[in-house]
């Protein structure tokens, strides 16, 4: 299978699954691309792979999905976020290329909220790809100097 949808397919998973480490499978992938341009192909699928599992948990913050028992803590999050609508998307921002926090529950706190979901899709991905690119680049980087 091409290496392109295996890493789409895995960033997906990894959206979802959350003991699924993206970063451990995106440093092996780049350990095997053989151009620049592979890299940058790289990133843009592990974007869109990982902006996809996104969008589901979004989504479901936003009631598509009743998950049991998460009401409570979700009603929480809206209680403190109510009202800082820059602090939430700087936030969002700052999860989307750290992971802290992590990027799991922002995304079901983002539909929650009822953060537009073109704000979310935007932010989250430009987020995602700077991420992916210091993750990728940053491999390459040391599989160079070893």
């Amino acid at each position: 299978m091409n290496p392109y949808i295996w890493c789409y397919l895995l960033l997906i998973a990894s959206a979802l699954i959350p003991w699924l480490n993206s970063e451990v499978i995106m440093g092996g992938m780049a350990t095997h691309a053989a151009s620049q341009g592979t890299h940058w192909a790289l990133v843009l699928v592990a974007t869109a792979g990982q902006m996809t599992g996104k969008c589901a948990l979004y989504w479901a913050g936003r009631g598509a999905l009743r998950w049991p028992g998460a009401q409570r803590k979700l009603q929480a999050w809206k209680q403190q976020c109510n009202g800082r609508r820059r602090s939430g998307s700087a936030v969002l921002f700052l999860s989307a290329v750290t992971g802290v926090p992590p990027f799991y529950p922002v995304s079901v706190l983002a539909g929650s909220l009822r953060i537009p979901f073109t704000r979310f899709l935007a932010i989250g991905a430009c987020g995602r790809f700077l991420h992916y690119a210091v993750v990728v680049f940053g491999v390459r980087w040391v599989w160079t100097i070893y």
